[in-house]
Formats: C-alpha cells, sequence, structure tokens
C-alpha cells in the first residue's frame, strides 16, 4: 500500500511558525574579574604632594584638604615650610594665620554712640557721597550736549538788537547837532536837551528789557542742567573703595 504524502497547507505553515521554540541556555564563559585597588588617596610621599599642590588643578577646595590630609609626614612639613610657593587659595587652606591680622598689634578704642554722634557719622557719610557725587557729575557733564536754543535766546536777541540801535541813534543824533557858541561861564554845565533826553530814556528801557531777558536765558539754563544732573544722580552709584 502506498502512503500518499499531502501538501500542507497555508494555515499549517502558518501555525508552525508561530510555535515557540524554547531558548538554548547559554554557555558559561570565564570574564576574568578586575581586581578592587583601594582609594586613590594614599599616602603620598614630598614629590608628589608638592608637584599636586604646585599645579593646583583642583576643581574644588576639597581636593586640597584631601592631598593635604593624606600627605605623609615628610611631606607635610615640606609643605608647611614651602607653602608662599603655592597659590593663594592653598595657602590659606595650609595656614589661615598667615591672612589674619594679628589682634594684638590692633589698637582699637571702642565705645559707645550717642545720638549725636550717630547723626554726625551720618553727615560726614552724606557729605562724603556727594563730594564724590559732585565730581562724577562734573566729568559726566563734560560729555552732554549744550542746552537747544528756544524762545527765551530768540527774545534775548531781539532785546540785544533794539539795544544797539537805540545807541545807535544817540550817537547819530549827538554828532548830527550843530555846534553853537558857548559862553565861558555857560562851559562846563549841563544843557538839557528834549530829544537826546528822551533817547537816553529810550536806551535805559533798552538796557532793562535785555537784562530781564538775559535772566530768563540764565534761568532756562540752571533748569536744563539742574534737570540732568538729577536724571544722573536717579543713575549714579558711588565707588565701592571709598564707602569705607
Amino acid at each position: 500500500m502506498t502512503t500518499i504524502h499531502k501538501k500542507p497547507s497555508i494555515f499549517q505553515l502558518l501555525r508552525k511558525s508561530n510555535e515557540f521554540v524554547p531558548a538554548q541556555a547559554e554557555i558559561p564563559v570565564d570574564v576574568p574579574c578586575i581586581p578592587k585597588h583601594d582609594s586613590i588617596w594614599e599616602r603620598f610621599d614630598r614629590k608628589t604632594a608638592d608637584e599636586l599642590l604646585t599645579r593646583d588643578w583642583f576643581i574644588d577646595d576639597q581636593h586640597i584638604y584631601d592631598i593635604i590630609d593624606c600627605a605623609d609626614e615628610e611631606a607635610w612639613d615640606f609643605i608647611y615650610t614651602n607653602r608662599h610657593k603655592y597659590s593663594m587659595r592653598i595657602r590659606q587652606i595650609i595656614e589661615p594665620n598667615d591672612y589674619r591680622i594679628p589682634t594684638e598689634k590692633l589698637r582699637i578704642k571702642v565705645r559707645d554712640l550717642s545720638d549725636k554722634d550717630w547723626e554726625a557719622v551720618i553727615r560726614e557719610r552724606k557729605r562724603q557721597l556727594e563730594s564724590q557725587f559732585e565730581n562724577h557729575w562734573s566729568e559726566y557733564s563734560e560729555c552732554l550736549s549744550e542746552r537747544p536754543l528756544g524762545e527765551p535766546d530768540s527774545l534775548l536777541d531781539d532785546a540785544l538788537e533794539r539795544l544797539s540801535k537805540a545807541k545807535d541813534k544817540l550817537t547819530k543824533y549827538i554828532a548830527s547837532r550843530p555846534k553853537t557858541y558857548m559862553a565861558p561861564s555857560m562851559r562846563g554845565k549841563q544843557i538839557l536837551d528834549p530829544k537826546q533826553k528822551l533817547i537816553e530814556n529810550e536806551i535805559r528801557s533798552m538796557e532793562n528789557e535785555f537784562e530781564k531777558a538775559q535772566k530768563a536765558v540764565e534761568a532756562s539754563n540752571s533748569e536744563y542742567w539742574e534737570t540732568k544732573k538729577n536724571e544722573y544722580r536717579k543713575t549714579w552709584m558711588p565707588k565701592l573703595s571709598s564707602q569705607g
């Protein structure tokens, strides 16, 4: 009897491909173990500690403390004796007293300050600040432009022009007067000329007008610079070196 083998259908093939195949057990492999060493902060000899401190490549001060704490006795003696060769932050850690003012050499007088004393201190402080501000303002104001011209300047120009015309008018009138004979007894005496008197009064009026216009210009200048000074005061800061 002949056995007939049927060709598997597509569904049988899909079912077979989805069957779970257990994973093969991994073959153990001998991996060499890395031996653990002690901390890197071991005892440093003089040469090593000196080189590390001289380079000063430390990120923070804790590393400096680690080097000093782990220096052997010979290294520590050398480091302390020659601490002046290292950077300031290392010297401050090795011997902080090098940067402290010996109090026994200070002459300090301590006393209680009364309200009057405090007021005197505050006044002196304000005086110093104002003096410093005035010096800075004097330098800063040299870089500022002058006040823009305005109405007061126009009025001053007009008053000056009228005053100059009045003076020219008087000069021309005196020069145009006919010369008359004057008796010796009348010479040296002031003779009233109505027209000359009128022109002189006009000149005095023009002088008053000019003086008034001039004061207006000075007031405008003063107001302009006072405004600039107040603006500068709002942004001005005293130097820290002079606050002690």
